[in-house]
């Protein structure tokens, strides 16, 4: 025997429940905030409608920090990304991104970028996906540095000590390069020595 009218009704609300359901599991709301040296973030495929959110990103180190977005699709009109130099709006605005357009990427030196989300009640896209990347910590203990080209990092936190050990094993003259060195007069010390140690 067939189904009644009944039965398929109730079979076709069954369905636009689950649908609605697993289109609901693609929200997000609220702040996340991010203390890593390195990550990745964003909103999936077919992402949900009404979204509202916000990403601090904020590394324990400092400094440096590249934001790249590795996808990017959203509806044109509607549906944007924003993207701030600071730990909140009042940073430096940077831009409001939609589209197809791959924005970026975004490199600040003060430590932090601040990116919000929105999407209307409508029409959803492809998503989009973005890494960060910013200083690992320095180390306590000297690491050996055998490359015939490197950088090294000096980290920004009060209190640390880095030191790093170059030996190349070649007969070379060693030349520093002390981009963005920034140091506190009679407080800060940044010493070369001529030798494997101390």
């Amino acid at each position: 025997m067939g189904w009644s009218t009944s039965h398929w009704r109730r079979l076709i609300v069954f369905c636009v429940v689950i649908l609605f359901a697993a289109h609901a599991d693609a929200q997000c709301s609220g702040l996340t905030t991010y203390t890593t040296a390195s990550g990745s973030f964003g909103v999936p495929a077919n992402y949900g409608t009404s979204m509202s959110c916000q990403w601090r990103i904020q590394p324990s180190y400092g400094g440096q920090i590249t934001l790249t977005f590795t996808s990017f699709s959203t509806e044109s009109c509607c549906d944007y990304v924003r993207v701030y130099a600071g730990t909140s709006t009042s940073g430096t605005y940077l831009g409001q991104f939609s589209g197809s357009s791959t924005p970026g990427p975004f490199t600040t030196t003060n430590g932090a970028f601040y990116v919000t989300w929105y999407s209307d009640s409508s029409v959803s896209a492809g998503g989009w996906s973005a890494t960060w990347t910013g200083p690992e910590p320095c180390p306590s203990t000297a690491v050996d540095l055998t490359a015939i080209h490197d950088s090294i990092y000096m980290s920004s936190i009060a209190g640390s000590t880095c030191q790093y050990r170059i030996q190349t094993g070649a007969l070379a003259t060693q030349i520093f390069s002390t981009n963005n060195l920034l140091l506190v007069s009679n407080s800060d010390v940044f010493t070369v020595y001529a030798g494997a140690s101390t």
